[in-house]
């Protein structure tokens, strides 16, 4: 007889898998050696052999089977199968060994109650696969104390005289679980981490940009006053060193917002070429306060309106102009932005993104090529070491390519010591949705505006007329730059539709504007504050005049009034100097202004007054509440209030909804409320909004920044405002 090897786990009566393959095996076997030994030596010879075969067979199997069991003991993994039932007809001896149960023990009884009496009370988690059925963690009391076990059950496929139909298995998976736990802890404590850094930086850019406010805007009233040279002199010291240290705390919270991976991009449709001038004009009293120029180009064929973040990118670009302009000692600093590829670049896939790139670019000392990587980090400097002459943070570099790469760009630099940098990115913005399907999409080019034209520039520049005459050209002129030796002679050689003169340090435009007389229509190029010379370059035959920096649209208007021999229209070259109060529409307002600095509360009266309006001021909400309520009351309501957010008793969010909700009870119309405070973080703003404000203003409060918002939310048209 075939001999069947005794199985190691239990199974069946005894425990052991029953050999049913090969036992049957050697039932065959044992009656072909009986007819071996029968008549027939060459039949016995055959049947011999079969017996052989079949005993190999049976080896074979017997030793798979081992290999099997070996391969489920060792996996450590515990093992039973019931049958139809639910019933346990088989475990091994890896749940023995784990539970410290005999097989006997647990033969025959139901799987779903042998479970429930090992699981710990309150130990049942959440399956790991709700699409799973029999799959999950359950926590079991073992010898060793309560482990984590993951449960995973599975048919069987159905075998004659097999009573198992389903396999359960059981993984031991405490330490997965220990450490799952550990890291959903480090996962929290970082949030907290988080959540405090944010309220640390709210904290320290309201407790820090508020006295700030109070010593440039105090600054800025002085200088306003009659003083001797000697007090004006310091009275801009106070400012400059204010706005000093006003750039470094942005900086310092820029950098930690960055580090907190809270640096969020907030698009929005705007208008790109705007963007790019109002950073150069910002900048511009900076850069001829050294002598150098400062310019700006927008190429042809860009979208009027884009989606972007218009706040981050104008930190981007005033942060490498700025930085470029402390570097540059002569000649200047252009900004051009232009299609990534050139001019027919075509948008990119269906939502209309066109790729642009930006280049800032000096004539200042350069960078040394091993230090084109450096002077990205954290406080690196171009000009290092106790010697160098220009100061900084060394943070404007790292903040700008740290926006830039989350717009999904990156800024590299050329550069050569003596020569000059240009800084460059590359950045896809979608275009804005009315421009892509509404009328602005299929304006009429205006590329031939100028067609046909001849129009002289006279500059000794290096930055801005080469940018001029690019635009020019853009526009279709025949477009030639000379020296102002050269104007009379080239002027006339050339037969000019027209002639523009930079006047400035380098050549006065009066001796070129009489030597001009008679052969073209001219208009001048001045910086703001050269408008006290207006008077006698239109005197010496100025037709018109332009303020430096250009703005496209400008040189537009006025290049065509000369072409075509038309008066140049003061709107078309009129151009406010940056940062220059206006009074909304010519009106004076009445407001209400909540804020329980006294200091700053002064500054906000004396600001507006500057221009032109009357302002009251209260020192906390509750009291900015009853203000606005006795105002109507008195058929004297205010034409806008100006609310501080953080105050006693109520704050300036409380104020607002409070303000608010009178307004809906009464059936009024919605008072313009502009939300002040020193915190410059999205979330503030958001909830100021969210508040019922209408706008938010960050302090320090400037005076062109409340001219225009209040311009905005007071003038006639206002009826537009949220209800």
């Amino acid at each position: 007889m075939t001999r069947t090897p005794k199985a190691k786990g239990g199974g069946g009566r005894d425990g052991a898998i029953p050999p049913r393959p090969a036992h049957r095996m050697a039932i065959r076997l044992a009656r072909l050696a009986r007819r071996a030994r029968g008549p027939g030596a060459r039949g016995g010879a055959a049947l011999a052999a079969r017996v052989e075969r079949l005993e190999d067979e049976n080896w074979s199997l017997r030793d798979a089977a081992e290999r099997y069991r070996s391969v489920l003991e060792v996996s450590g993994d515990v093992v039973l199968r019931c049958d139809a039932d639910r019933r346990i007809v088989f475990v091994n001896d890896g749940f023995s060994t784990t539970f410290g149960l005999p097989a006997a023990r647990v033969l025959g009884r139901r799987l779903d109650r042998l479970v429930a009496g090992l699981v710990v009370p309150g130990g049942e988690a959440a399956r790991a696969d709700e699409s799973e059925p029999g799959a999950g963690d359950l926590l079991l009391s073992t010898p060793a104390g309560p482990r984590w076990f993951s449960l995973r059950e599975v048919p069987l496929a159905a075998r004659d005289g097999d009573r198992a139909t389903r396999q359960c298995m059981l993984r031991d998976v405490t330490d997965r679980r220990a450490t799952e736990t550990e890291l959903r802890r480090a996962r929290d404590l970082a949030e907290a981490a988080n959540a405090a850094k944010s309220r640390f930086l709210a904290l320290a850019s309201h407790e820090i940009r508020t006295p700030l406010n109070g010593i440039l805007g105090m600054a800025d009233l002085l200088l306003q006053t009659p003083l001797s040279s000697e007090q004006q002199t310091y009275a801009a010291a106070v400012r400059t060193s204010g706005e000093a240290l006003l750039s470094l705390v942005d900086d310092v919270l820029d950098l930690a917002k960055i580090e907190a991976g809270r640096l969020d991009l907030q698009p929005g449709p705007h208008a790109l070429e705007t963007e790019i001038e109002s950073v150069v004009e910002l900048i511009a009293p900076r850069a001829q306060a050294k002598g150098i120029e400062l310019a700006a180009y927008s190429g042809p064929g860009l979208p009027a309106r884009m989606v972007f973040d218009a706040v981050r990118l104008r930190q981007v670009l005033i942060n490498l102009v700025g930085n470029a302009i402390k570097f540059t000692e002569t000649g200047g600093v252009s900004l051009s932005v232009t299609r990534a590829g050139g001019a027919e670049n075509a948008a990119d896939g269906d939502a209309g993104a066109v790729r642009l790139s930006f280049t800032v670019t000096d004539t200042g000392i350069g960078i040394a090529a091993a230090d084109l990587d450096r002077i990205f980090g954290e406080y690196e400097q171009a000009d290092s070491g106790p010697a160098r002459r220009f100061g900084g943070t060394g943070l404007g570099l790292a903040i700008a390519r740290a926006i830039v790469r989350r717009m999904g760009g990156d800024i590299a630099v050329a550069s050569s010591p003596g020569a000059g940098s240009a800084f460059s990115f590359e950045v896809a913005f979608p275009v804005a949705a009315a421009e892509r399907s509404g009328p602005e999409r299929r304006r009429a080019p205006r590329e031939r505006l100028l067609a046909g034209r001849r129009v002289l520039v006279v500059s000794a520049g290096r930055i801005e007329a080469p940018l001029i005459l690019r635009r020019l050209s853009d526009l279709g002129a025949e477009a030639r730059l000379v020296g102002p030796a050269d104007a009379p002679g080239a002027a006339s050689a050339a037969r000019a539709d027209a002639v523009l003169v930079d006047h400035g340090p380098a050549a006065d435009a009066e001796p070129l504007l009489a030597g001009l007389a008679g052969l073209a229509p001219a208009a001048v190029l001045i910086a703001p504050s050269d408008r006290g010379s207006l008077a006698r370059l239109k005197a010496a035959g100025a037709v018109g005049y332009l303020v430096k920096p250009v703005r496209r649209r400008s040189l537009e208007r006025v290049a065509a009034a000369l072409v075509e021999g038309r008066p140049v229209a003061s709107d078309a070259t009129d151009v406010r100097v940056p940062g220059e109060p206006t009074l909304p529409g010519g009106r004076s307002l009445r407001l209400l202004v909540a804020d329980d600095n006294p200091i700053n509360a002064l500054l906000a009266r004396a600001l507006l007054a500057n221009l032109g309006h009357a302002a009251e001021t209260v020192g906390d909400g509750a009291v900015a509440v009853d203000t606005v309520e006795a105002a109507l009351s008195a058929g004297r309501p205010f034409d806008a209030v100006l609310m501080d957010l953080h105050m006693p008793t109520l704050d300036g969010y409380g104020a607002i909804r409070a303000i608010r909700a009178a307004e809906a009870a009464a059936g009024r119309a919605r008072l313009p409320i502009v939300a002040l405070t020193a915190d410059t973080t999205p979330d503030t703003e958001r909830a100021a909004l969210d508040a019922g404000a209408d706008a938010r203003l960050v302090k320090p409060m400037d005076a062109g920044a409340v001219s225009a918002v209040l311009d905005q939310l007071t003038a006639p048209a206002a009826g537009r405002r949220r209800a």
